[in-house]
């Protein structure tokens, strides 16, 4: 479980960084998306029966960065929109 998790976690940054890199708002959009799924699971279960002060920071940071970019991947695009 352990391996799938960091798995997913490096595609799902890999997908921000090329969406970052090409301004893609979708792709942007859910791999943050899936990160805050990511770090919400980690929070839930840990790291399959690993809970403790690491798995908790982990997941609290993985999920904050997903938030943080969809937040301002959405207040860029209302801005191009309204702007």
């Amino acid at each position: 479980m352990i391996q799938f998790i960091f798995l997913v976690t490096g595609v799902m940054l890999l997908f921000l960084v090329i969406a970052i890199a090409v301004r893609n708002y979708t792709i942007g959009a859910v791999s943050s998306m899936g990160l805050m799924v990511i770090g919400v699971t980690v929070l839930k279960d840990g790291f399959a029966s690993i809970n403790n002060d690491f798995s908790i920071g982990l997941g609290v940071i993985i999920f904050c960065v997903g938030a943080y970019f969809l937040t301002v991947g959405g207040i860029e695009k209302i801005g191009e929109a309204y702007g």
